[in-house]
């Protein structure tokens, strides 16, 4: 290895340290990594502080502002009031989460549903007197698993969707992971009820300041109905013209002319809404896309790869197995997209010297990238509840280990059950 990979690995450890056994705050870690990575070299400065011209990262800046908007209107507590009601028991509360979520999901950008639903479910547990620690974790979870539904719910699946295109010259139907994935989804919620209790109760950032959120309250109480109405509009403007996926207008350019028409309006003010962005949660985000970037230029992730995949012999099952294993764990440290990228064409050359259909192990793949339960920097959900949620590092790994195993446990059995 070369020793740009060897300071990666350094640095990558003393991150994960810092973040699990001190109390510094993820943003100065993940500034911290950026900062090692330009002055050692192992990046160029440009490509180490690269992630805060990310489009993940503006996207999740703007729907801030999206929210913002929907918050001071009033609509929030609108969508509160008609759409998720008031449920009897905590059971109730998680499954009247994560259904609509995960349908919801499905179509559109894992990263817009979080995000508009943050503030939702924020409200909703002021509502059920209930910590949102217990709910915003549910809500991540939710928004990344729906995504495999289908070939456009999550950019692992449009991405390895069409790399297989190019190989086969066959374009899988929109639906193609919907079979496995339905188990794994079904899996996955029972996982979250069973082991609820495991969720911590925490104070985010909603909670740390009594004043200012009984202010906010205040102000959507008071908003017009028209500013409601309006508010809502804009953001299913911006959902449908995401899902119909139109030429040359990305979902980042629709989300921020929703962002810019909520102030045009007046839905919110510029000072409100920018009052509403966490900028350390982009802080973190754009550590995370160069921690990713780091990996994959020096060469580790193709090395990890290499090696365990030497190791399963010529078994299709085996590796599978592997396969899942593997991704499902670097797509904690990794973005699932860069992942799915990097195992596609070791599973397509494992197919064909195995001389078996490709297709189930894409679909193993494509369910086993998107398992990002276990750690907050793990995918853009899991992030943007952060600090809405109060969480620590370590509070993901409860819940999500165990749902990380049954989930690619299930994703293999349903794989081999199905093909």
């Amino acid at each position: 290895m070369t020793l740009s990979a060897w300071i990666t690995i350094v640095v990558a450890l003393v991150a994960f340290g810092l973040l699990i056994f001190s109390n510094l705050k993820p943003a100065l870690v993940f500034f911290g990594i950026m900062a090692v990575f330009a002055i050692t070299r192992v990046m160029p400065f440009a490509q180490a502080f690269g992630g805060f011209a990310s489009e993940s990262v503006l996207l999740v800046g703007v729907l801030y502002i999206v929210i913002g908007g929907l918050k001071y209107a009033g609509a929030l507590d609108w969508i509160v009031k008609h759409l998720m009601g008031t449920p009897k028991n905590y059971v109730t509360a998680i499954l009247r989460l994560m259904l609509p979520v995960c349908v919801l999901s499905s179509v559109m950008s894992n990263t817009t549903t979080t995000a508009l639903f943050k503030g939702v479910v924020q409200r909703w547990a002021q509502k059920l007197k209930m910590s949102p620690s217990k709910l915003l974790l549910p809500l991540a979870y939710a928004a990344t698993i729906g995504g495999l539904l289908t070939l456009i719910g999550t950019p692992p699946n449009l991405i390895i969707s069409s790399m297989y295109a190019a190989k086969t010259g066959i374009a899988l139907n929109l639906f193609a992971p919907f079979p496995v994935a339905i188990c794994c989804i079904a899996v996955d919620i029972v996982v979250v009820v069973v082991l609820r209790r495991l969720l911590p109760e925490r104070v985010g950032r909603l909670g740390d300041n009594d004043e200012q959120g009984a202010h906010n309250v205040q102000e959507t109480e008071t908003a017009p109905k028209w500013k409601t109405y309006l508010s809502l509009g804009i953001m299913v403007a911006m959902l449908v013209a995401s899902a119909c996926n139109i030429a040359g207008f990305p979902l980042s350019s629709c989300a921020l002319t929703a962002g810019l028409l909520m102030i045009l309006t007046r839905c919110c003010t510029s000072r409100q809404a920018f009052k509403e962005v966490d900028w350390e949660v982009l802080i973190v985000f754009a550590g995370s896309v160069g921690l990713g970037v780091a990996i994959e230029v020096t060469g580790l992730a193709e090395l990890l790869v290499t090696w365990l995949l030497t190791i399963c012999g010529s078994n299709p099952v085996w590796v599978m197995v592997t396969v899942c294993v593997v991704s499902g764990i670097m797509t904690e440290i990794i973005s699932d997209t860069a992942c799915g990228a990097m195992f596609f064409p070791v599973v397509w050359q494992a197919a064909v010297q195995m001389n078996i259909d490709p297709l189930p192990m894409m679909l193993a793949l494509m369910m086993s990238v998107s398992s990002s339960f276990s750690t907050p920097i793990a995918t853009p959900p899991n992030l943007i509840v952060y600090n809405d949620g109060g969480y620590r590092f370590t509070d993901y790994a409860r819940v999500g280990v165990p749902m990380k195993i049954c989930h690619i446990a299930t994703a293999i059995g349903a794989t081999l059950l199905f093909y």
